[in-house]
């Protein structure tokens, strides 16, 4: 009955689809991302036009009409970037851009960094809904001469709503195997202070044997105006349970995996700025708590405590040379584990930036300085220079260094591999080069890279060997190309269409060895999207997303998603069907991920406009 349904469904999307053709309207909503949108993912709040590297912004407008119900499914629209999921709903998720891996790139929320030292399968536990973001910044590229340690093949800044009215919101949805996504959004303005709330809940039985989970997030975000001062207070939650059939070690062919994990998040911070200067003082502690069963109900759980705790401050300012910014932090790591042992860290640095122009140029430089507890001082340096022929338009040209320090996981892990306590940091060098063009109506970007990575740590093993151990064990040179192409309003009915592609090509001598996560990434990934309002039901929006990847792994896929949407000022209705030709594929070889899914929701504005 449900797959009558769902041809009924695609089908009569079809039918609207040509109807669209044939009549088209010319009173067409745009939503375009404006050239004086304010990049924050760069440490140094720069205008968007004048960032110098390949990034992207997905603004909430594109988060509200996308079927994504989560970071993860958000995320795999973007061309470069490569989602590995285990399971639905993002309840485990690795996160890798241009082919650096899960552990090699820095999520922020607000600008704080979110990295788990245990491991960075923990990275995309974030105590923030989906409904609660404004925008994410992926810059992609090293990014350790301003973020340190990492940094290293990109980084993604997810940015929350500021709501400065009284509002409240609530939105739910629907779909098999019991799935259900609720959350609740409240904005609080009292005098010169503003305070946002989100709580959200999440579940399924699962879509197959032992995938069932129970999600809960809640955030707070509170705003002191104090003249020329402004103090934020943030905190939030995250709480997963979750089956984990084959998650780990897939080769192992464990299907009763079991996990459990609690993210507690807080932050206090302060922003001042006078004239041409500008400081801005945090504070931060999270901790992340996993307990992990081998087998659920049968073996002793693996339980971990990390605590991170750090103090920032970044500056800047305004003269006749341009604009200085600087700044310099000191965090501390401690883990607690009865598997992984009792250890901490500390470490700590600097960093300076220049930017200044120079006739049509536009040029960037800076470094940073950082120490470890056990390895001392280190530099990394790095410098983007950008040239604007025309006030649409930019060529540019980049060169990062990045690095990464081990997880607690790849130095002390006894099982199902060995960690190896010996470890040194990973390093990446990138030159990138490229051109980009944004109108009202028009946006092109190109760019190329070449991304040198050593002493790279994976789990590997000869063939004589009977399980993996972490080594610094190779160096890997990627070189990659990134297209996209969007139009706004072409005709025809449409609001949109655009095309991404990316094509990596990575080049390495394993040397016999049999590696776990080096080379698991796509060689040519397409992505496609459209847009259009259906005029025949006065106001209903279709969007389409096409993903194809073809992986080094030689997985082949193509994913479908869609989504129907009306809304009005206080209502919005959604149907989404995910993965609409019922392909059957794995992100992580050995792991299957759903087929088709059908979803239903809906968001109603109880207060506000």
């Amino acid at each position: 009955m449900f797959q009558k349904k769902l041809g009924f469904l695609c089908g009569f999307s079809i039918v609207i689809f040509v109807c669209t053709f044939i009549k088209a309207q010319d009173s067409l909503t745009v939503y375009n991302l404006g050239q004086d949108i304010i990049v924050t993912a760069n440490r140094v709040p720069t205008a968007f036009s004048d960032v110098a590297r390949t990034i992207t912004v997905i603004g909430s407008k594109e988060i509200e009409q996308t079927a994504a119900q989560s970071v993860p499914e958000l995320l795999e629209n973007i061309s470069g970037v490569d989602v590995l999921q285990r399971g639905t709903q993002g309840v485990q998720a690795d996160i890798s851009i241009r082919g650096a891996g899960f552990n090699q790139r820095l999520i922020l929320v607000d600008g704080i960094k979110m990295s788990d030292p245990q491991t960075g399968h923990h990275n995309m536990n974030l105590p923030v809904d989906l409904s609660d973001i404004e925008r994410i910044e992926i810059v992609k590229g090293p990014g350790s001469r301003l973020y340190g340690p990492n940094a290293f093949g990109g980084i993604i800044n997810i940015l929350t709503k500021d709501k400065n009215d009284l509002a409240v919101t609530v939105g739910s949805s629907y779909g098999e195997h019991n799935l259900y996504n609720s959350y609740l959004n409240f904005s609080l303005p009292l005098g010169e202070t503003r305070h946002n709330f989100t709580a959200s809940k999440s579940g399924s039985d699962g879509y197959r044997y032992n995938t069932d989970f129970n999600q809960y997030t809640f955030s707070q975000k509170s705003i002191f105006s104090l003249g020329a001062v402004r103090l934020n207070l943030s905190s939030g939650i995250n709480d997963k349970k979750f089956g984990a059939n084959n998650f780990y070690v897939p080769q192992l062919n464990n299907p009763d995996q079991y996990e459990e994990t609690r993210l507690t998040y807080i932050q206090a911070g302060a922003e001042y700025k006078k004239g041409n200067f500008a400081f801005s003082p945090q504070a931060y502690l999270r901790k992340h708590e996993d307990t992990y069963f081998w087998k659920k109900n049968i073996s002793m759980p693996a339980q971990h405590k990390t605590y991170v705790s750090g103090i920032e401050a970044n500056g800047s300012y305004n003269s006749f040379l341009g604009i200085t910014s600087f700044g310099a932090e000191f965090v501390k790591e401690e883990i607690e584990s009865n598997s992984l042992g009792n250890h901490q860290r500390q470490h700590g640095g600097l960093f300076v930036q220049q930017q200044f122009e120079l006739n049509h140029f536009l040029i960037s430089t800076g470094a940073s300085l950082y120490y470890y507890s056990n390895q001392g001082w280190q530099g990394w340096p790095g410098m983007d220079i950008s040239y604007r022929p025309t006030d649409n338009s930019k060529i540019f040209a980049s060169y990062a260094e990045g690095f990464r320090e081990p997880t607690y996981t790849n130095l002390y892990l006894n099982f199902p591999a060995k960690g190896n306590p010996n470890l040194k940091n990973e390093k990446s060098r990138s030159i990138e080069v490229g051109y980009s063009r944004h109108d009202g109506y028009f946006k092109t970007d190109i760019s190329l890279f070449d991304r040198n990575d050593r002493d790279l740590i994976d789990y590997v093993k000869f063939a004589t060997d009977t399980i993996f151990h972490a080594e610094n064990f190779t160096k890997i040179n990627t070189k990659g190309l990134e297209l996209g192409l969007s139009l706004q309003n072409p005709g025809l009915g449409f609001q949109s269409i655009s095309a991404q592609y990316a094509y990596l090509n990575s080049a390495i001598n394993l040397s016999g060895q049999e590696s776990l996560y080096v080379l698991t990434h796509f060689r040519h990934q397409f992505i496609l999207g459209a847009r259009y309002k259906i005029p025949l039901w006065g106001g209903i929006i279709q969007r389409w997303k096409i993903r194809y990847e073809d992986r080094l792994t030689g997985q082949q896929q193509t994913l479908v998603d869609t989504r129907l949407s009306w809304k009005n000022k206080k209502l919005s209705l959604f149907v989404d069907v995910t993965n609409v030709l019922d392909e059957n594929y794995d992100d992580i070889p050995g792991v299957p991920m759903p087929g088709r899914w059908l979803k239903l929701g809906f968001e109603y504005r109880v207060l506000g406009e």
